[in-house]
């Protein structure tokens, strides 16, 4: 009895046009979510909530309630039950696609890399020993992270014991931007100048600031338009005199000089003199061949071979081979010796120890006609030895001239048709830098933004709060004990899902309307290739002309014009719940079918009533 009219309350009409209301206006405003914000907005707060799988259960719980309180069933039924099934399996289909369906986008460039897994537009934070491919993926919920007072501790134990590192989410940042701090260190001379830039015709202006670090190469030049500006060191007072009285090139050759030991034996080469050539020792054991030489180092990622990505001393880099011991015991060694990273070592060496052979790349950018410089108005700043500084200027086609430096006070180069009104406000020895990211505003209208979590570390009894940017990742030594330390890597990024196949552009096509430069369609012709077996595919993908392949619907959703190349924006779409649908709604349409032009009971009560008439007139 109990159970009877509980059926009747969760399969009630009222009850029904109670949860189909709220549905409806849940769905209108996931519309409205939508149109103004993104379809990864309305999934992340309606479609993809807990609450809203729990609305659609509690719909399939009415109907199922509204079809047991009949049974049992009578023929007449029939249409109803399958109805009913129908907007059940429906609903069950829909709950499954929730909960374990995939949805994300990848976007590609024409003839550019294959995409082998999508994004979901979900935030993650991911936890793994460096160079390891496996993971612990944390998926971020913000509101909570929003909302917490205190930190949210991160549960890693299954990828990283509590001893070793644990970690706890303190906040998160809509935007942060990275500033560089410089302070002065205790020992070693690594020189770092505070400069500033005020041209003297720019009274309303603030004056321009930034820090110069000799030691790093990414802070050695500063260029604004025409002018470069070059932070040069001198430990001592003869490479002083040399900087500000350098040779002329036609002595050099302005390639530099090359330094090398071997097993102990110094040699020094002249590039421009050696270059394609061999040198050998005086005893004839020892040979030196220095065989290419790039201004600008780069790997090409096609041929996957060094090139010169211009003729400009941007990264001077040497190709050498060194070859010494005799018949006997032969051995060799093959590199390239980097001018800007002397720590940078690509060597390979046979028949000795890696440290057999030493190289040293000293490329003087002091000589002004060399590159890029030979075409500017160039100034030199030189730190050392000591406390001294002095500058060295010089525009194109006009001497060089120097002299001291003086803090706070702008250079002398009165003569200049663009004075760039140049002065150093601080001058550090022995600098230390480090980037620190600061939470900012984030501007009105900007369409670019850098998130940012703040963590707290713990582990080896210590605890220490970083800040780790998007898409950044951040390494850190975690363990109690220092000889067992391991390097640990964090990862604040987007979810990505593997497909299990690759997918790469091949060409894209916007056709337009006859006579407009309105789009009419976008067509991309994709490749797909399987990652186990390498079969490949090509279809064109358009609007509302999706492809099917790995148990994914792929279909064209944007794209976007950048620089050079096209960008094509895929949907790729996974529903385990699809044939639920399609079955729901082929029985909920035969169920409508059924009860509309099946009606077995009032044909069998329209026969019995005209047997009843004919046994009444056989009687009368």
């Amino acid at each position: 009895m109990i159970s009877k009219q509980l059926l009747k309350k969760l399969g009630s009409l009222k009850l029904a046009v109670v949860l189909i209301s709220v549905i409806s206006c849940v769905l209108i405003a996931a519309t409205l979510v939508e149109a103004k914000y993104s379809t990864e907005m309305a999934v992340n707060l309606i479609y993809g909530s807990w609450w809203f799988s729990s609305l659609l259960f509690l719909l399939s719980l009415n109907v199922i309630s509204s079809a047991l309180v009949r049974y049992p069933w009578r023929r007449s039924q029939y249409g109803f039950l399958m109805t009913h099934s129908g907007i059940v399996i429906i609903l069950v289909g829909a709950i499954v696609g929730l909960l374990g369906g995939r949805e994300g986008y990848i976007t590609l460039s024409e003839n550019g890399a294959a995409v082998d897994s999508l994004t979901t537009g979900r935030e993650v934070l991911q936890i793994g020993r460096s160079g390891e491919k496996s993971y612990l993926r944390v998926p971020l919920n913000l509101d909570r992270i929003k909302k917490s007072t205190a930190p949210i501790r991160i549960s890693s134990e299954s990828i990283l014991p509590p001893e070793t590192l644990q970690a706890s989410i303190v906040s998160r940042y809509a935007h942060t931007e990275d500033r560089t701090v410089v302070s002065q260190g205790e020992t070693g001379f690594n020189p770092a100048l505070e400069i500033s830039i005020r041209p003297p015709t720019a009274d309303e202006v603030d004056d321009i600031r930034e820090w110069m670090v000799s030691n790093d190469p990414e802070r050695q030049i500063l260029q604004m338009g025409p002018l470069f500006i070059r932070l040069m060191k001198a430990e001592t007072e003869e490479r002083l005199q040399t900087l500000l009285n350098p040779p002329p090139v036609s002595e050099t050759g302005g390639l530099g000089k090359l330094n090398f030991k071997v097993e102990g034996v110094p040699f020094e080469l002249n590039v421009h003199q050696w270059l394609g050539k061999e040198m050998k020792s005086e005893d004839g054991k020892i040979t030196i061949a220095l065989k290419e030489y790039f201004a600008d180092f780069r790997m090409a990622e096609e041929e996957g071979k060094p090139v010169s990505a211009s003729d400009q001393p941007n990264n001077p880099a040497i190709r050498y081979e060194v070859s010494w011991g005799g018949e006997a015991e032969p051995k060799t060694a093959v590199g390239f010796a980097f001018a800007d990273y002397p720590d940078l070592a690509m060597m390979h060496v046979e028949g000795a120890g890696e440290k057999a052979v030493e190289v040293l790349y000293d490329f003087d950018r002091s000589m002004m006609d060399v590159g890029i410089f030979a075409e500017n108005s160039v100034v030199f700043l030189i730190a050392g030895p000591g406390e001294k500084l002095h500058y060295v200027a010089r525009r194109p086609g006009e001497e060089r001239h120097s002299g001291p430096v003086e803090l706070g006070k702008i250079l002398p180069l009165e003569g200049w048709k663009m004075n760039p009104g140049l002065s150093v406000v601080q001058y550090l020895q022995n600098a230390e830098v480090r980037q620190v990211v600061t939470p900012v505003p984030l501007e009105e209208g900007s369409g670019f933004s850098r998130p940012a979590l703040e963590l707290q570390l713990t582990g080896g009894g210590h605890s220490t709060n970083v800040v780790i940017q998007w898409n950044r990742p951040f390494e850190v030594m975690a363990g109690a004990v220092p000889e067992n330390r391991v390097p640990v890597t964090l990862l604040y990024t987007d979810e990505r899902i593997p497909l299990g196949f690759k997918v790469q552009l091949l060409k894209f096509n916007m056709p337009t309307f006859e006579g407009t430069q309105m789009p009419a369609s976008y067509e991309s012709l994709i490749r797909v290739t399987d990652q186990e077996t390498g079969d490949a595919l090509e279809r064109k993908v358009w609007m509302n002309h999706p492809m099917s392949y790995g148990g994914y619907r792929i279909s064209q959703s944007g794209y976007s014009q950048g620089m050079g190349a096209a960008r094509s924006t895929l949907q790729l779409l996974a529903d385990p719940g699809s044939w639920l649908k399609w079955l729901g709604s082929i029985l909920l349409m035969l169920g409508i079918t059924v009860m509309y032009f099946w009606e077995p009971d009032k044909k069998k009560k329209s026969s019995e009533g005209n047997s009843n008439k004919e046994t009444d007139q056989t009687t009368a």
